[in-house]
């Protein structure tokens, strides 16, 4: 049964929802998570491609990305108890990034690398196809629609090479991820509500005071944490915060192919192309997932 008061309340149930519930947990705070899809991950989670890398825009953002390696790597370890659904299997493979004019021929990101001290690797074209078999070293930027004119027309000279980034790969289920992270949060008192949607952050004297739900139920807490994704910037608007936030976020859909792998063409690795904009990772079943 919910109580109708917490040390905090967070706002969605996805991979990070979930983790979240599972550190604060962890530390002795009594949660409720609140989310309104039927279950855990069943949001944008459930449709995530599921890759880890370490290589982002700032260092602070690359250092938590290779922390989480190590955890994602170590995943049974780290939820400390067996989900009866089963457990996600995180596939090693690394991550290799083509060297483009768009990203900067990767000098930014691998000097960040040696900043946090996360190993990467130089490969000439030859080397990367031990990766990715197929891989076509023409330039074809700027990445085109199908229908559009010179599309699969070479337009400049080959690419160089890649980084290959052995720290990251790919989870092969991640709405299973986030369920893992909830039955380990449950273990730790952490409570979770689904079907239930917040419409309204309740706040006294400039402080949170606890959130109302659809049905119109108040429930309280001294600290909430939003948590929902491409939902978030809705959460922020109820909390009135977002005029003070240097950043915005939207949400904004984007589609993928699973497709079977051509005969003797299966992906040793995640692989990224910004001159092509596409990114793709091995899926089970000898299959390929592409995205752009």
């Amino acid at each position: 049964m919910t109580s109708s008061s917490y040390d905090a309340i967070i706002i969605g149930a996805g991979v990070i929802g979930a983790c979240t519930a599972f550190e604060m947990a962890k530390k002795g705070y009594k949660t409720l998570s609140i989310d309104k899809a039927p279950e855990a991950g069943y949001g944008s989670t459930s449709g995530s491609c599921a890759i880890i890398r370490t290589y982002y825009s700032t260092t602070d953002s690359c250092a938590l990305a290779y922390e989480g390696w190590f955890y994602w790597k170590n995943w049974a370890d780290y939820m400390g108890v067996t989900d009866p659904s089963g457990m996600i299997t995180y596939h090693d493979t690394g991550t290799l990034v083509m060297k483009t004019e768009h990203n900067g021929y990767l000098e930014k990101a691998t000097a960040m690398m040696d900043e946090i001290g996360c190993p990467y690797r130089h490969l000439t074209v030859d080397e990367m196809r031990d990766y990715v078999p197929s891989f076509d070293a023409r330039s074809y930027s700027p990445a085109k629609r199908a229908d559009a004119e010179g599309f699969g027309e070479p337009t400049g000279p080959e690419l160089s090479g890649g980084v290959l980034f052995p720290r990251g790969g790919y989870v092969d289920d991640p709405k299973l991820s986030a369920h893992n992270a909830q039955v380990a949060a449950e273990a730790h008192g952490a409570e979770f509500m689904f079907r239930q949607e917040v419409t309204a952050i309740r706040q006294h004297d400039g402080r949170v005071t606890g959130v109302t739900l659809a049905d119109g139920r108040e429930i309280d807490a001294p600290i909430v944490v939003n948590v929902a994704g491409p939902h978030s910037s809705i959460i922020n608007g109820m909390a009135g915060v977002k005029d003070n936030m240097k950043m915005t976020t939207r949400a904004l859909r984007h589609e993928v192919a699973h497709v079977p792998a051509p005969k003797g063409e299966a992906l040793k690795s995640v692989y990224s192309d910004s001159d092509i904009s596409t990114y793709a990772r091995p899926a089970s079943g000898d299959h390929i997932l592409i995205g752009s």
